[in-house]
């Protein structure tokens, strides 16, 4: 792929930004940003480009566009950002609110396959194994969903918007990507229930714990299981159907240690991925690979509303 004449602009840049700044200049792009705080620029490459606002940045006509701000942002910078002929790509969550989230949607029904929401989780090679294999197992009846980190362990959690602010914080909306996943396996999810709580001893305004009961289409009960507690990082889903049961399970975080299992009826086991190592990069470079392409695995405004939607109600329930 020949991106040495590209240009990138990336909005907002925190730990997700300069994530993205470094991978884009990685894939030859020429990278600027924007932040409405004070940048370090020894953080950043020397090639990097340091614009004063959204309005100079897009005088450089990039190629794409990165809004990684706070959710309560992305309508204000999306507003902007659309002026010029990019590409865009919003962060996960898709807003803060349903009302800023609707006047998105409008947005893109007049700039048809402009705009798209982060969704990097379906890069990860776990998720496409279990998108590959779960019809092995029949008839699906129950599927459950978990992720568990101590957010002070992932980012700071004294200036972290998940943790600072009640209404675009909380491990219900930081683990959106998770309720996309089962929504893509699935389908149409409704809402059946809700718990969420504060248990910790961090400085977390919102919630640090939350249990979801959605149930999908042909009667598969899914139970989502989130947290901002555990000092170890885990994540994974398991799939129980009529014929056997699949499990992906992931362990820590640099590497990533990956499995996934198929257990048949039989007692025999399918062993799909075995303890790999996975890079702390690699779903974010595979996604921004398919968002510089065809967006053919990415998720697009009305998919990413109706995930924020089941994950607002959860916390409102």
């Amino acid at each position: 792929m020949e991106l040495n004449n590209k240009k990138a602009i990336v909005i907002g840049c925190g730990s997700i930004g300069s994530r993205y700044i470094k991978l884009l200049s990685d894939l030859n792009f020429k990278v600027g940003c924007y932040d409405i705080k004070k940048i370090n620029k020894k953080n950043f490459a020397k090639k990097v480009i340091f614009f004063k606002s959204i309005k100079d940045s897009i005088k450089s006509k990039p190629d794409i566009i990165i809004i990684s701000t706070p959710p309560k942002s992305h309508l204000k910078c999306l507003r902007e950002a659309i002026k010029s002929d990019a590409k865009i790509l919003l962060e996960k969550p898709l807003a803060a609110s349903i009302k800023d989230s609707k006047s998105i949607i409008e947005i893109d029904k007049k700039n048809k396959n402009r705009i798209w929401c982060v969704s990097n989780m379906r890069y990860h090679p776990a998720f496409e194994k279990l998108k590959k294999n779960f019809k092995r197992l029949g008839k699906i009846y129950y599927v459950s969903s978990h992720f568990s980190h101590r957010l002070s362990q992932m980012r700071s959690s004294g200036t972290n918007v998940f943790a600072a602010k009640k209404n675009e914080g909380g491990v219900i909306l930081d683990c959106v990507h998770d309720i996309d996943l089962v929504i893509k396996l699935f389908g149409k999810l409704t809402l059946t229930n809700s718990r969420i709580a504060s248990i910790g001893r961090e400085k977390i305004e919102a919630e640090d714990l939350a249990n979801i009961w959605l149930l999908g289409k042909n009667g598969i009960h899914v139970t989502m299981n989130f947290d901002f507690l555990s000092r170890w990082k885990t994540r994974g889903i398991k799939i129980i159907g009529e014929k056997g049961t699949m499990i992906w399970n992931s362990q820590g975080r640099k590497p990533e240690i990956v499995s996934v299992k198929l257990f048949g009826s039989n007692g025999i086991i399918d062993t799909l991925i075995d303890n790999s190592k996975l890079s702390h990069n690699y779903v974010y470079k595979e996604m921004l690979i398919d968002f510089i392409g065809n967006c053919k695995n990415l998720q697009n405004i009305k998919e990413s509303f109706k995930v924020f939607k089941i994950a607002m109600d959860a916390r409102l329930n």
